[in-house]
């Protein structure tokens, strides 16, 4: 279906390449696929994962977990709709709890004609904390259970639109050590 979609769109397919690969040739310079890289590129709908080592592509893998599930979380924890949740993790949201000070607030849009509602920023926080612990922390087993997270000189490396989180850097780094 993409190789059509692109062919109506008047261009060419060359090629068809998993997503976290295509990703990886974007952001990674040789160097650091030679020295061994775990990129972690969190999308919507799903988390893909690619494990370079000495510039060759050793794993790879998919969760079914994103940032769908964060807004999902966020709506559900402020009784608010799932487009209201998505504008609120992306203006205020925070991967760790412990750095947003508890007189924050957020101004929650209601829902059914009920008035806007002001929620701690710190509560949000609490909310998308655990759902990005889960999805580093199903990474992080999935790549320890195949011996390549030793010697991975290149780090951790997160893309996608999660990894615009503020402090999402942190939360991995306490993670993946």
């Amino acid at each position: 279906n993409t190789v059509k979609a692109v062919k109506k769109a008047g261009f060419e397919a060359q090629d068809i390449v998993l997503q976290p690969l295509a990703a990886s040739r974007a952001i990674l310079s040789d160097e650091e696929r030679d020295m061994g890289v775990l990129v972690i590129d969190i999308g919507g709908g799903t988390t893909d994962y690619v494990v370079f080592k000495e510039g060759s592509l050793r794993h790879t893998g998919i969760l079914s977990l994103g940032g769908n599930h964060v807004t999902s979380d966020v709506a559900y924890g402020f009784k608010t709709s799932i487009p209201a949740a998505e504008e609120i993790k992306k203006r205020f949201g925070c991967a760790v709890a412990d750095f947003v000070e508890d007189d924050e607030v957020v101004e929650v849009p209601g829902v059914g004609g009920r008035p806007p509602v002001l929620e701690s920023r710190r509560k949000l926080a609490e909310i998308i904390q655990p759902r990005l612990e889960e999805i580093l922390s199903l990474v992080y087993q999935s790549v320890e259970k195949t011996g390549l997270l030793d010697g991975l000189l290149g780090g951790v490396v997160l893309t996608g639109g999660v990894s615009l989180t503020p402090y999402i850097t942190d939360l991995a780094a306490a993670i993946f050590n």
